[in-house]
């Protein structure tokens, strides 16, 4: 795994500080599980330039944010109706009471205690009323509350506080946090509490992650109550995380007067505007203050020339010009800008260079398994490229040990058949062009020591000065 001292190695001095902040291990955790990659086969020159793309692209937040990699702020709110959070409630209950779990189940989707009408949980009214009607026809719960309703049925008195808890408009204290952390960013939808949204790491959406953790515009904050240690889902597991149970991402405009507020998640429509405003306002006063502003925001009227829209099509496409707030200068004047976030091409985690298609492209096909080239498969699956390239078209693809002409051209690997004599000695610039008398061609043998078809390819990375796009220069010894 890359160590801090080879992550700041060649990078300009004053981005040090701001590197050695990041919690590596952390973060190629989270790269393992976005490429569906052994963490071993995670290339250390790929966190590298993920990195220092951060760094370069995220130093002017890290200054706007006193030289930290988030803020965190108190905030006290009452606590909202979420469908996502009363669902999980419901679940948690019906867990905790399994004989009562078709009650809970039919009345999970009410928005207030009492029982209404004419909803899209219509089907579950109509068979709550059959069972109801079927056990006390004298029973009336149209118009009752969950509580009362479960009272007359006879449920544990527990039971039905525990209900009248989930609609309660408690007061919560929590944390309200701005972040460029990267491992903050690469966990956007990744929680305890099984809400879940496309930008999860093995989400359809998922490259939003790692396109935001690297593009020049975005940030990312959430609201959190809770931090422990936390499992992914390709069992990798992560120590001090902080449990988001709601989180936006924003992008910022180059000289930050314009920031864009995407969804809050998973709240979204339903999060309360006067909770959005304040968090909103969080993000205004620390902007205007570091500009030595006052913090006096409008909502972009549709007639200016500011928008937002992404270079590449990674990750949902929410950016537009509708949900952009301005700040005035002491004149009352509002800036245009027009920016792009998601302006980094992600390079495959495996380190072969190759800049990975975008989520939202059509190219794309959300039938893969992790976000990585086309060249990085597993043992066992067949290569498709072997009766053009092999001759060998039942070969099985063992993409760590060979390496084929296919590979060469299109970084991508087939395996050659070490059981027979080689079918291509002049591509291989092999001298053994006969039969070499019952002895197998391997690559780690004496004879095919030197095969330009066997050879491991080696690519490695020449210093390109910070901020020209694409660090990686790619070269093959042979």
């Amino acid at each position: 795994m890359l160590k801090k001292i080879e992550l700041i190695e060649g990078i300009d001095e004053k981005y040090h500080e701001m590197l050695k902040k990041v919690d590596i291990a952390n973060f190629t955790k989270c790269v393992a599980a976005f490429s569906d990659m052994d963490i071993r086969e995670v290339s250390d020159e790929a966190i590298k330039d993920y990195l220092w793309k951060w760094a370069v692209n995220k130093y002017r937040f890290y200054e706007l944010l006193n030289k930290n990699l988030y803020i965190d702020y108190d905030i006290e709110y009452k606590e909202f109706d979420n469908e996502e959070s009363r669902l999980r409630k419901y679940d948690e209950l019906e867990q905790e009471y399994p004989l009562f779990a078709p009650w809970l189940h039919l009345v999970k989707y009410e928005k207030t205690q009492k029982i209404g009408e004419g909803s899209y949980a219509s089907n579950n009214r109509f068979m709550l009323g059959e069972i109801v009607h079927t056990i006390d026809d004298h029973i009336q719960y149209q118009g009752t509350t969950i509580g009362r309703l479960f009272k007359k049925m006879g449920l544990p008195d527990d039971l039905i506080t525990k209900v009248g808890r989930i609609y309660e408009n408690r007061k919560v204290k929590g944390k309200y946090t701005i972040s460029i952390d990267p491992v903050d960013m690469m966990l956007a939808s990744e929680n305890p509490y099984n809400w879940k949204s496309c930008y999860r790491l093995d989400g359809d959406h998922g490259d939003g992650t790692l396109a935001s953790v690297i593009d020049t515009s975005s940030v990312i904050s959430y609201i959190w109550t809770k931090e422990g240690n936390f499992k992914l889902d390709n069992g990798l597991e992560m120590k001090k995380v902080r449990f988001k149970q709601q989180r936006q991402t924003l992008s910022i405009s180059p000289k930050m007067r314009n920031v864009h507020f995407n969804k809050v998640y998973p709240a979204k429509d339903s999060f309360p505007e006067k909770l959005a405003a304040m968090l909103r306002d969080k993000i205004e006063s620390l902007i205007a203050n570091y500009l030595g502003l006052n913090n006096i925001w409008a909502r972009n009227d549709f007639h200016t020339d500011t928008r937002c829209f992404r270079e590449y099509y990674y990750g949902y496409g929410e950016y537009n010009w509708e949900n952009i707030y301005q700040l005035k200068d002491n004149d009352g004047n509002v800036l245009d800008e027009f920016w792009r976030p998601f302006d980094e091409f992600i390079i495959c985690p495996c380190g072969c260079g190759t800049e990975l298609p975008a989520s939202d492209d059509e190219e794309w096909s959300h039938e893969r398994s992790g976000f990585r080239c086309d060249a990085y498969e597993r043992d066992g699956y067949w290569c498709d490229y072997a009766e053009d390239y092999c001759e060998y078209e039942q070969d099985s693809m063992d993409c760590k040990d060979c390496n084929c002409r296919y590979y060469r051209e299109h970084h991508c690997h087939c395996h050659v058949d070490t059981d027979k004599i080689c079918p291509m000695p002049d591509l291989a610039k092999c001298t053994y062009e006969e039969e070499l008398d019952g002895e197998l061609m391997d690559g780690t043998s004496d004879n095919c020591k030197n095969c330009y078809m066997t050879q491991k390819r080696r690519t490695y990375t020449l210093k390109n000065p910070v901020g020209i796009k694409g660090i990686y220069v790619h070269h093959t010894e042979v």
